[in-house]
């Protein structure tokens, strides 16, 4: 099977000393935004992303000077709650192994990205309205092309399976009835942040145990005190729900918590939103002094 994922709007650029890494795959199609991205004012991007002038600002001059920009792998550089639920930094040989042939991220400007292959930092969601030469907005941009390396990585790793745990936002950029796999999603009802963690838990549980089945994927039950349960009752042969059994114990109060290693999945972190706080500015500005203390 073949995982799909989200990127995050937050990034961490530090250096990692992780040594699996990868070029992406679809270069021209990059240059072609990039190009689009560079004429884009301050004001533009701001209208454009919704976002604070501060973050406009930033992201203008990653534009303007993109190769001057760091690289890191995509997997460790994304750092929303998906990806602190996937704690890819944990990962042993064989878990990377297995995460770079079949989990993929999808990405407003790069397309589909394996884990590892090495991305500079930008801001540019799947559903930015950005005129290019081929439409209005991104989904025009992409047309076939996403669904068409997501195919090509089906066939080569024989793959006959999609599990979506990716957001609408972006799933739709592939032409789901184009895919030549049964496409499985993973649903976790409740508050967004939750269900952000829970896709990227569903994803490293995938990669860990080795799952290759829909079987397999009803044995999620999440990590620590961030638990869920499937739903038979909810589910359907193309949609499985999984009910966060934590909601119902704890108080309002409670903050979600991902595992902080392989041998126990326990954990005792807390989810923090993925939108850019006061103290959180320094993943969007990769250059800003950060904590050495390990997101949890």
């Amino acid at each position: 099977m073949l995982m799909l994922l989200s990127p995050a709007k937050t990034l961490d650029m530090r250096a990692t000393p992780c040594g699996m890494r990868s070029e992406h795959c679809m270069k021209e199609q990059r240059r072609q935004l990039l190009s689009c991205c560079e004429k884009l004012s301050k004001g533009d991007l701001k209208k454009m992303a919704g976002v604070s002038d501060a973050i406009a600002n930033l992201n203008h001059d990653r534009f303007q000077s993109f190769d001057q920009q760091p690289e890191k792998q995509a997997c460790l550089a994304f750092d929303g709650p998906a990806f602190r639920g996937l704690q890819a930094a944990t990962f042993d040989d064989s878990d990377q192994a297995f995460a770079q042939q079949h989990l993929r991220i999808l990405s407003g400007l790069y397309g589909i990205l394996r884990p590892y292959d090495l991305i500079q930092p930008y801001r540019l969601e799947m559903g930015s309205k950005l005129e290019t030469p081929k439409g209005k907005d991104l989904y025009s941009f992409w047309g076939d092309q996403i669904t068409e390396q997501l195919n090509a990585d089906l066939l080569a790793a024989g793959a006959k399976m999609v599990v979506n745990c990716a957001s609408q936002e972006y799933f739709k950029a592939v032409r789901r009835a184009k895919v030549n796999a049964t496409v499985v999603e993973c649903r976790f009802p409740g508050p967004s942040v939750y269900a952000k963690q829970a896709r990227g838990m569903m994803c490293r549980f995938i990669v860990q145990e080795k799952i290759a089945d829909v079987a397999g994927l009803k044995r999620f039950s999440g990590y620590g005190d961030n638990t869920y349960a499937f739903s038979e009752a909810q589910s359907t042969d193309c949609a499985l729900v999984f009910l966060r059994v934590a909601a119902a114990k704890a108080p309002a109060t409670t903050k979600a918590t991902t595992p902080t290693s392989k041998s126990n999945g326990k954990t005792s972190g807390a989810s923090k939103n993925d939108t850019v706080s006061s103290k959180r500015k320094g993943d969007e500005s990769h250059g800003r002094p950060q904590s050495n203390k390990r997101r949890k």
